[in-house]
């Protein structure tokens, strides 16, 4: 059995948070990275909560960090970038400290 790549989401708005829960769904843990430490801590404490289209919801644990965290992080197989376009420029060196 193939090991699982690790993932990041550069941007835990609302097209990073959909990707990351669509992938838990599936099975596929993510770490989210976000610039609001309100998110974040909410993110970490209540996790991700789905809403589908039939109105259901549905809730999966994530861990996420804050963009300007000065702690030790792993690398990743895969970042994906999900912030704004003029937001791209300010998380550059973050993506370069997470890509392995």
């Amino acid at each position: 059995m193939k090991a699982q790549r690790s993932i990041a989401i550069v941007g835990a708005g609302a097209i990073g948070c959909r990707i990351a829960a669509l992938l838990a769904r599936q099975g596929v843990a993510t770490t989210l990275f976000d610039g609001w430490a309100g998110h974040v801590a909410a993110m970490n404490r209540k996790g991700l909560l789905l809403e589908l289209p039939d109105g259901s919801r549905e809730s999966y644990p994530v861990r996420a960090h804050e963009y300007q965290t000065k702690e030790a992080l792993p690398r990743f197989d895969i970042v994906l970038l999900a912030v704004r376009s003029d937001d791209t420029q300010a998380v550059l060196g973050l993506v370069q400290r997470l890509v392995k």
